[in-house]
């Protein structure tokens, strides 16, 4: 799912206006950390949770690096919608 995100992510090449990042599936939550679950994600453990899934908190800090990493100016919309 990171590498999903990361690529996505990369095919911004200039300021967008608008960047949606939409997820509807599984979620399981460990402590404060919700985890979106792709399909076939063995969730069976907590190390499983961390190597095959995607916390929203990751989600967020990804969105945040990249965008920052090539200077994107703080004027548009980012929006994510969990649906979990």
């Amino acid at each position: 799912m990171r590498g999903a995100l990361v690529e996505f992510l990369d095919k911004i090449h200039r300021a967008p206006q608008v960047v949606l990042i939409y997820f509807s599936g599984h979620g399981v939550q460990e402590g404060d950390a919700i985890f979106l679950v792709p399909t076939g994600a063995s969730t069976s453990s907590v190390q499983d949770l961390h190597e095959q899934c995607l916390s929203h908190d990751d989600v967020f800090r990804i969105l945040k690096e990249i965008l920052e990493d090539r200077k994107v100016p703080d004027q548009g919309m980012r929006l994510v919608v969990l649906n979990v």
